[in-house]
């Protein structure tokens, strides 16, 4: 599905951020450090200040900036790869699924499109999640747990037209109980078929 094409900013240089239940429109977003990067790009973290009326707040988060070669977009059946529209797009219908049915899916909480329609190459602006592990470092009782998580998720998500084409989940460690979560956020290799 094709998305609308909207302004990059407003006349006062606000940015806007497409996604959740409503648009938001951020003053500025400053780029910190690189967190890492793949085939379709690479992450940084963000601080995005977001004004309303008086108030002011800064909210710390990541970029996804994708690389810039329409070669690497639409690769065969990875229609979503390197392409944040369409990762977008995807994500925003799987939220809207997840919080509808109640199914449960552990969902990166935040997304957001940036850059559409305007100047501006499109990003994704997403939540950073905090205290990544590597599944290698799992314990066995901890591994199998996410392993089941993964497991009733992908039928959830088959069930409901998802194609998964590689991982699409990174394991994060609460801090404050320990517990190893598989979080979904990787929608280049996710897409909808029907």
């Amino acid at each position: 599905m094709k998305s609308k094409k909207s302004q990059t900013r407003n006349f006062n240089g606000h940015i806007l951020l497409r996604g959740g239940k409503n648009p938001v429109w951020a003053t500025e977003i400053r780029r910190g450090d690189y967190i890492g990067g793949q085939a379709e790009g690479s992450i940084h973290e963000v601080e995005v200040v977001l004004e309303k009326g008086n108030r002011r707040r800064t909210v710390k988060l990541a970029e996804k900036e994708f690389v810039d070669e329409r070669g690497v977009w639409h690769r065969g059946d990875k229609p979503n790869f390197a392409n944040p529209t369409e990762q977008f797009e995807t994500m925003q219908t799987l939220l809207k699924l997840n919080r509808e049915r109640k199914l449960g899916l552990h969902i990166i909480p935040t997304i957001r499109l940036m850059g559409e329609g305007g100047y501006a190459k499109p990003r994704l602006i997403i939540t950073r999640l905090k205290g990544e592990v590597d599944h290698k470092s799992l314990n066995k009782a901890e591994y199998k747990a996410v392993d089941d998580q993964k497991r009733r998720e992908k039928q959830i998500l088959k069930q409901h037209g998802f194609v998964i084409h590689s991982d699409v989940w990174i394991h994060v460690r609460d801090p404050k109980t320990g517990k190893v979560t598989a979080w979904i956020v990787d929608f280049g290799n996710l897409r909808k078929t029907k």
